[in-house]
């Protein structure tokens, strides 16, 4: 049934910009032009994941290669207290909606057990690929609710990201060869939480991240049929 957004020539729209986003992933020039909004995404999430947790974190990326770096310093506790003005600025601005202020003391009292034990590193190694799920579903979001050309070209990059997340994900389950060199590397993110929770299996974490991959649109789909 057609709606004023996904009628005939929205899902047109959509449908050809998954077809562009898969035929990009195929094509190793035109892979590497937009390579770089995933390096972007993967290490602004952890540069964003560290500054929340109070560890003032500086990106760097090196387009030419297609990779990039997050640098991480240790805690300021500066930071720390400015979250809790934050808070504290946001517990009054909502202080007469209960849900809000039920949800901000949740906050405010779990925040430091976050923060002070392992699992804070863990937030910060999973806000890469995990920024990359979020960049992906707000792309199929888009191109589910807009309803002009632009439709395209958030199906074209959402499908793009999920296509090569998911490949990603794939080769280091079964790609033995891959496994070798993402292992070699040393410092990638599913090497390092392998360590930590996996006795450290990658492919298990791999796994993981694969289904994690089919998330993004499911929720865009459910989130947009909500929000009409």
């Amino acid at each position: 049934m057609e709606t004023p957004f996904l009628n005939k020539n929205a899902w047109i729209n959509i449908i050809v910009g998954i077809l562009l986003g898969i035929g990009i992933y195929f094509n190793e020039w035109l892979q590497n032009l937009v390579y770089p909004v995933i390096t972007t995404a993967h290490e602004l999430g952890h540069t964003f994941a560290g500054w929340l947790l109070a560890y003032p974190s500086i990106p760097y990326f090196d387009f030419r290669q297609g990779t990039g770096v997050t640098v991480h310093e240790p805690r300021n506790f500066l930071i720390f207290i400015c979250i809790y003005v934050i808070f504290t600025a946001l517990g009054w601005y909502y202080r007469h909606h209960l849900f809000i202020l039920i949800i901000l003391l949740v906050s405010v009292i779990s925040y430091p057990w976050i923060a002070f034990n392992e699992l804070s590193q863990t937030i910060i190694l999973v806000m890469g690929h995990g920024t990359e799920l979020a960049l992906t579903g707000l792309m199929w979001y888009l191109a589910l609710t807009r309803t002009s050309g632009w439709q395209v070209f958030y199906a074209m990059l959402g499908s793009f990201i999920m296509v090569y997340d998911l490949s990603f994900a794939y080769k280091l389950m079964y790609d033995n060869t891959y496994q070798m060199i993402y292992a070699y590397q040393g410092h990638g993110d599913f090497s390092q939480l392998a360590e930590m929770y996996s006795e450290g299996k990658v492919s298990t974490v791999a796994n993981i991240f694969f289904w994690c991959c089919w998330l993004p649109p499911l929720a865009s789909f459910i989130i947009s049929n909500y929000r009409r």
